[in-house]
C-alpha cells in the first residue's frame, strides 16, 4: 500500500496532536476543549470579540469559529451579549468563572510550544516554519492554479465550472 495522500496524512497528524493535547488537557485538570484553546486565548488577551474578529485574528472561517463559540457557551466558559455597537453582532468573553482554567490552558499552550520545538529538533524538521512558508505560498498562488499549470487538461475543466 502506498503511502497516504498529503492531505490525508496533514489532518492525521493535526488529529493527533488535538486528541494528544486534549488528553493532556484532562490529565493536567484543565477543563477547556483543547480544540478551543486558541479562542479562549484570543479573549483572555484581547478581550471580549465577535465571531468575525476572533475568525480574523485565528485564521479559522468564521464558521467553525461560531460552532467553536456556541459550545464554549454551552460548556459555561464563555458568555455572548449583543454587540453595543451593533445589535446584529455577538461579543463573546470569557465567563469570571472559567478564567483560572483559561489561564492553566494557556500556560500549557506556551509549554506546548517549548515540546514542539523539541520535536522539531527531534525530527530535523521545524514543522512551523515549514507550515508558515505552505500558507505563503498557497496564499500566493492557489492549489488549483498550481494543479492547472502542472497538468494543463485541468485546465478547460476548471474555467468551466468557476462562476
Amino acid at each position: 500500500m502506498s503511502a497516504p495522500p498529503f492531505g490525508l496524512r496533514l489532518r492525521r497528524v493535526a488529529d493527533r496532536i488535538g486528541g494528544q493535547g486534549q488528553h493532556a488537557f484532562s490529565r493536567l485538570g484543565i477543563r477547556l476543549d483543547a480544540r478551543k484553546a486558541s479562542l479562549v486565548y484570543l479573549m483572555h488577551e484581547g478581550g471580549a470579540a465577535t465571531s468575525t474578529e476572533l475568525a480574523a485574528a485565528s485564521g479559522l472561517s468564521r464558521q467553525l469559529v461560531e460552532a467553536r463559540l456556541k459550545q464554549l457557551v454551552a460548556a459555561n466558559y464563555v458568555t455572548s451579549a449583543p454587540s453595543p455597537n451593533d445589535a446584529r453582532k455577538r461579543m463573546y468573553s470569557l465567563m469570571p468563572e472559567a478564567r483560572a482554567d483559561a489561564e492553566r490552558a494557556i500556560a500549557a499552550m506556551k509549554d506546548f510550544e517549548a515540546v514542539f520545538r523539541d520535536l522539531w529538533r527531534e525530527t530535523g524538521l521545524d514543522a512551523n516554519a515549514a507550515l508558515a512558508a505552505l500558507e505563503a505560498a498557497l496564499e500566493r498562488r492557489p492549489l488549483l492554479g498550481r494543479l492547472c499549470e502542472r497538468f494543463p487538461h485541468h485546465q478547460e475543466a476548471a474555467e468551466e465550472t468557476v462562476p
